[in-house]
């Protein structure tokens, strides 16, 4: 009858912290759980967006992003041993990022990746399934998230854009 939504986002955390079981991302997470007066056990339904900062090289580097997003599966499959489902969901605009953060085109690369995780799961990868019909279950069943990515200002047909005023000053 009750639902708790919960922000686990991290700043500045790359897909590799996510990736690691043993990095500080996960003691931050438990944090914000128990800040919130809730258990692992009760976590069902996860939002999965990540990158890596200054991304450069494709299609490597989206490669490197499919893994890293595939071992936080494995991870959330351990931590929360009710998890039922996580939305993957690509970058936005990365064009008005400043030094540091994840620019362009590396943004727009992160959708190859999480393409790449989604269909890895409908293609029966043993490190993303979610069927114990099938064999070991390693991850929560995948689902598209929101696609937030477009050309800054020459935007979509659906009439998204991003102008520099809506991000943060620091392009993020």
């Amino acid at each position: 009858p009750k639902m708790v939504m919960l922000n686990g986002c991290v700043g500045s955390r790359a897909s590799n912290e996510q990736a690691d079981p043993q990095s500080r991302y996960w003691n931050e997470v438990q944090q914000k759980l128990d800040a919130a007066g809730v258990t692992a056990k009760q976590v069902q339904a996860l939002w999965i967006k990540e990158v890596i900062p200054g991304a450069v090289g494709f299609p490597d580097k989206a490669r490197e992003l499919a893994k890293n997003i595939t071992a936080t599966l494995n991870n959330v499959h351990d931590k929360f041993p009710n998890v039922k489902v996580a939305y993957l969901a690509s970058r936005t605009y990365g064009g008005w990022t400043e030094l540091g953060g994840s620019p362009e085109p590396g943004a727009y690369e992160t959708g190859f990746a999480v393409k790449w995780v989604v269909t890895g799961q409908i293609a029966g990868k043993p490190e993303l399934n979610y069927d114990a019909a099938k064999g070991a279950v390693r991850s929560p069943w995948i689902e598209w998230g929101p696609y937030f990515w477009t050309d800054g200002v020459k935007g979509r047909k659906d009439g998204l854009v991003y102008l520099r005023e809506d991000v943060r000053e620091d392009g993020l």
